[in-house]
């Protein structure tokens, strides 16, 4: 690794793309990871009720984050899988701040955790399809990593004590609009790939500077 390449990757504006889909995902996983509990001690559950009720939404995240992994390998392709997650989270969050009822507000709960748990690294794993090279993929690896921990700095103060009385309404349309705008730099971003793997199908074009490289949709 030398300083030029290090700059050079810097310069890649599909890392920072994919560093800013990383914080669009963590935000919410961070945010419900912190929040959550206090949420849900909002319903008027009691305290040890409430550290019960936090942990089947994350058990469901395990078994359809491993499940969403699997058929993304299989079929080699990763971002119908993340728009699929940003939806359902943001659908999530939506019915956890403005449910007509604790049964239905927790049912969204599942959905929210669900959706972004599994955007997370499904996300880290696009990432390194699309780069080649030890210096392209630590510097990749960094800048998700500082986007990461960017999006949970954003959720800490996204979530105030003064907006309990709205079931923490603005941080829930926080974790919103990142599934919003997750959908909207993502459909960008896959636009861009597919119109670079076309000229290299149609023209012989060569990308990272391998030959027959083609970038994961």
């Amino acid at each position: 690794m030398t300083k030029a390449g290090v700059f050079q990757q810097l310069r890649d504006w599909k890392i920072w793309t994919m560093g800013f889909l990383f914080l669009c995902s963590t935000l919410p996983s961070y945010a419900f990871s912190y929040f959550l509990p206090v949420i849900i001690l909002n319903f008027g559950f009691s305290l040890r009720d409430t550290q019960l009720l936090v942990c089947p939404p994350y058990i469901a995240a395990i078994v359809i984050g491993m499940t969403s992994a699997y058929f993304s390998d299989k079929l080699r392709i990763r971002f119908p899988f993340i728009a699929a997650g940003a939806v359902v989270s943001a659908t999530g969050s939506l019915i956890l701040g403005y449910g007509k009822s604790n049964g239905v507000r927790y049912f969204g709960a599942f959905l929210a955790v669900i959706g972004c748990s599994s955007n997370a690294p499904a996300i880290v794993s696009w990432s390194q399809n699309n780069v080649t090279g030890y210096t392209a993929r630590a510097v990749t690896s960094a800048v998700i990593v500082a986007s990461g921990g960017l999006g949970g700095i954003i959720a800490s103060v996204s979530f105030q004590s003064k907006d309990a009385a709205t079931g923490y309404r603005p941080g829930l349309w926080t974790t919103v609009a990142s599934q919003i705008a997750t959908l909207i730099v993502g459909s960008i971003y896959i636009f861009t790939l597919r119109r670079e793997n076309l000229k290299v199908k149609q023209e012989g074009k060569i990308l990272a500077n391998t030959p027959g490289f083609l970038y994961t949709l």
